[in-house]
């Protein structure tokens, strides 16, 4: 399991844009599964509905949990992709 958290940086929130594109990635890795997690809500990275349901906004702080065979790949992928847009 790898695991980081990131604190949104931008003027916007997480909406339907930024979940769908979230979810491309995540399914780019079908045997592995990418959560975010905001305080006590979660919701899986492949399901952009869930994620946008979240309501992150500036300055909150999210973690990015992902788990099977290639979770380090998969981490840095998002973990790069939340540097860039987030």
């Amino acid at each position: 399991m790898q695991k980081f958290s990131y604190r949104i940086e931008k003027d916007f929130a997480i909406h339907f844009g930024p979940a769908g594109r979230l979810a491309n990635l995540a399914k780019q890795y079908p045997d592995t599964t990418a959560i975010l997690k905001m305080g006590t809500r979660s919701a899986n990275l492949s399901q952009p509905m869930k994620v946008a349901t979240l309501g992150i906004r500036k300055d909150d702080v999210v973690v990015v949990t992902t788990e099977g065979p290639s979770e380090v790949e998969l981490a840095d992928v998002l973990y790069q992709y939340f540097e860039a847009a987030l």
